[in-house]
């Protein structure tokens, strides 16, 4: 804005319905507060977002705490029952570590994106699409692919260039599930049936089924 009158900008984290409609303002802040990556809980009842290279936890009232011991955090995700977290930084080191910040471990290296929510296995990108246990062991290397989301049977969906794959958690049986995916971001609805996604050149937020059918812009 120009001129002499004052402006103001204020940030909201914001819930609606799958359909787009519904929607309500929870709390104000965060994303005005440097806070990014904000993932939901599987449990429900806590988000979870990276400020200032920390994790920062906050209710749906906007009431936050950081995550001691957490620094220079790029990709995280939360433990199936929301007890720990899993996250890489920026030296591409993979950690495990309780929700107060107690109980640090680091499990791998060269890990990027990453995904836990369902399942005994946490998905990552190294070299290639990899699952391990919480506790470092087990260590297995699958396919090339990015972005990892787990469904809860333990299959991992994840992205091949512009194709949307599954494996499951052997590593074995890859199956394309559609192609022609373009959207930028990648998260799966927590029954698994339901991509939802942001756009280059489209803002928005998008819904797509699993099969690739019914694109949707929601938002």
């Amino acid at each position: 804005l120009y001129g002499g009158g004052i402006s103001e900008s204020h940030s909201y984290v914001a819930a609606f319905w799958p359909t787009g409609t519904g929607e309500v303002n929870l709390f104000e802040g965060w994303v005005g507060d440097g806070v990014n990556v904000i993932t939901c809980s599987p449990t429900g009842e806590m988000l979870a977002g990276i400020g200032d290279g920390q994790i920062i936890i906050s209710d749906y009232h906007g009431n936050k705490s950081t995550v001691p011991n957490t620094a220079n955090v790029q990709y995280l995700d939360w433990s199936p029952d929301a007890a720990k977290l899993v996250y890489s930084d920026t030296s591409r080191d993979l950690y495990v570590i309780n929700r107060d910040g107690t109980g640090k471990i680091k499990i791998a290296t060269s890990a990027e994106g990453v995904a836990w929510r369902v399942g005994e296995k946490i998905a990552y990108v190294g070299n290639k699409l990899t699952l391990i246990n919480p506790d470092g062991t087990g260590t297995l290397e699958t396919v090339v692919g990015g972005r990892p989301q787990i469904k809860n049977n333990g299959d991992v969906v994840y992205q091949y260039l512009t194709e949307v794959r599954v494996i499951n958690n052997t590593g074995t049986n890859e199956t394309t599930l559609f192609s022609g995916y373009q959207p930028y971001t990648f998260k799966l609805s927590s029954d698994g049936s339901k991509i939802v996604a942001g756009a280059f050149g489209d803002p928005g937020i998008w819904l797509i089924n699993i099969d690739g059918t019914g694109y949707t812009k929601i938002r």
